[in-house]
């Protein structure tokens, strides 16, 4: 995702990472996406809960 922020095309990713099309490498980020998609859920949460108690001890 950087380096298409850094503005290469899928094309260019796609090609470099010897997938056979863009088509496939946006196949396999889904794939990855819906694996990890739990995980990021849990992590954002605690990550949220750990924020929400230092701005506690903060404004305590």
């Amino acid at each position: 995702m950087i380096r298409i922020a850094e503005g290469y095309s899928f094309d260019e990713i796609a090609k470099e990472l010897d997938f056979e099309s863009a088509s496939d490498l946006l196949q396999k980020l889904n794939e990855a996406r819906v694996e990890y998609a739990g995980m990021a859920k849990a992590w954002y949460e605690v990550k949220g809960d750990d924020d929400e108690q230092k701005r506690l001890v903060q404004v305590g």
